[in-house]
């Protein structure tokens, strides 16, 4: 143990129980981050997702616009014109990495990153999920290879064209194999949270069939990693620029927030 034990430092600490575990722990973590959220700094939760939290505020030049604190367990990331105010706030409460108090380059899994649009001089911020996408792909081509079957090497469709994967009328999947299609499509649903979203549709449609997949549900699914392969580095750009319905929002009271 360190010199913080006292007369205790230098010892070695045999540790019987972790109570992080606790069936409680997580409940009284997120009711004391609620309570230093709308009591401390003044934010309150969405009514879409209760960890998602946001306030009203005025930027330097006179715009009004909201603050957001994103939290997921311990990972926190703050939307703000000054964001590491509200961190230092933060931090009086909690105890944060001080590496961790920065732009954000990752976040539950995808990739953060700074975009220049074409022809303009600002940035905007961009999320992508290449990085996972790598490994996912590692995995995928691991698992089907004693199946003696490989990812194709030009796709340019997410399914194939004029495919009705209602109309399947191969035979159903055995077990394993089936339990293998329920995997990827896990796979696939997580790839589309981090910025995928051209991959939506097809793999909701696809997610249908996970309780009886049939041997041609299963082509297409690779077919969806094959088309994600070939298009790898693809990122969602939220592109920040003025538009035309801010000065509506502007005229709202903003006295209700």
């Amino acid at each position: 143990m360190g010199n913080e034990f006292g007369d205790y430092a230098g010892r070695k600490a045999i540790i019987k129980m972790a109570l992080y575990g606790l069936k409680s722990a997580g409940y009284s973590w997120r009711s004391f981050c609620a309570r230093v959220l709308r009591e401390e700094l003044n934010f309150i939760p969405c009514r879409a997702d209760m960890d998602v939290w946001r306030r009203a505020a005025r930027k330097e030049n006179g715009n009004r616009y909201y603050e957001y604190i994103f939290i997921y367990t311990d990972d926190i990331i703050v939307i703000s014109e000054k964001p590491r105010r509200i961190l230092m706030n933060m931090n009086k409460h909690y105890l944060l990495k001080a590496d961790s108090i920065t732009e954000p380059s990752r976040y539950l899994g995808a990739s953060i990153s700074k975009h220049v649009m074409d022809g303009d001089s600002h940035y905007t911020w961009a999320i992508g999920s290449k990085e996972y996408l790598i490994e996912s792909l590692r995995v995928v081509k691991q698992r089907i290879a004693p199946l003696n079957l490989t990812l194709k090497s030009k796709v340019t469709s997410a399914l194939p064209s004029g495919y009705k994967p209602k109309l399947d009328a191969t035979n159903h999947l055995d077990d394993e194999t089936t339990i293998l299609y329920m995997q990827l499509i896990g796979i696939l649903r997580w790839l589309v949270e981090p910025g995928r979203i051209d991959i939506c549709v097809e793999v909701s449609m696809m997610s249908s069939y996970n309780c009886m997949p049939r041997v041609t549900h299963l082509y297409g699914v690779l077919h969806i990693f094959s088309y994600l392969q070939a298009n790898l580095d693809w990122r969602l750009v939220m592109d920040s620029a003025y538009n035309e319905h801010l000065p509506e929002i502007e005229q709202r009271d903003w006295s209700e927030f």
